[in-house]
């Protein structure tokens, strides 16, 4: 696990050395011209209404349903399940206004563009944090997810990251930044877990 946290965190700080110096131009570029070639109408409104899926005004409302009739029951994986997706969370923001990128400006976007800064995109690691809590919640509670359940919510969290690109809104160097902080937090708090009640 230790491993893995050491990994996602040198990824992360890479990325972000090579976005700061102005590295990946070139490769947003080509992906993002790539997504602006395959505009249409279909898709236009298909990412448009998916895209905020992953804003904290859906994910918040919708966590609190989910937390409310269980929280008595099952308060301590709760609230490790909870932690993931706060710091998760909290890390992008802040990482934000620490990198202050400037939103990607190749193409027309197809949503007006947020006014905070690009790097990492929040959308992204809210919506993978999201699912990541809900599987850690089960796993935890003995109840693992079932990957016809599991592959669905990834699923969800993938078209989320992919519609920040395709809207224009995102370099998709934002996108990859934001999975890899929902999974640092993952495991984090599982190794967290695992060092609180001494388990092998």
């Amino acid at each position: 696990m230790k491993q893995r946290i050491l990994l996602t965190l040198l990824l992360l700080i890479g990325l972000s050395y090579v976005v700061i110096h102005m590295q990946t131009v070139s490769f947003d570029y080509a992906i993002m011209s790539w997504f602006h070639h395959w505009h249409t109408a279909s898709l236009d409104l298909l990412f448009t209404q998916l895209t905020w899926l992953g804003s904290l005004w859906f994910l918040l409302p919708l966590s609190a349903l989910v937390c409310i009739p269980i929280y008595k029951k099952q308060k301590s994986a709760l609230l490790w399940a909870s932690s993931l997706f706060f710091f998760s969370t909290l890390t992008a923001r802040l990482m934000k206004y620490l990198i202050d990128r400037t939103r990607p400006d190749f193409f027309q976007s197809l949503i007006p563009l947020p006014s905070d800064p690009s790097f990492p995109s929040a959308h992204t690691t809210q919506a993978f944090s999201f699912v990541l809590a809900l599987w850690l919640f089960f796993r935890l509670t003995g109840h693992p997810l079932k990957y016809s359940l599991l592959l669905p919510l990834f699923l969800f969290s993938f078209l989320v990251a992919l519609s920040r690109i395709y809207l224009q809104v995102h370099f998709p160097t934002d996108v990859i930044a934001g999975i890899l902080i929902a999974l640092f937090w993952t495991y984090t708090i599982l190794l967290l877990h695992k060092e609180f009640y001494h388990e092998k």
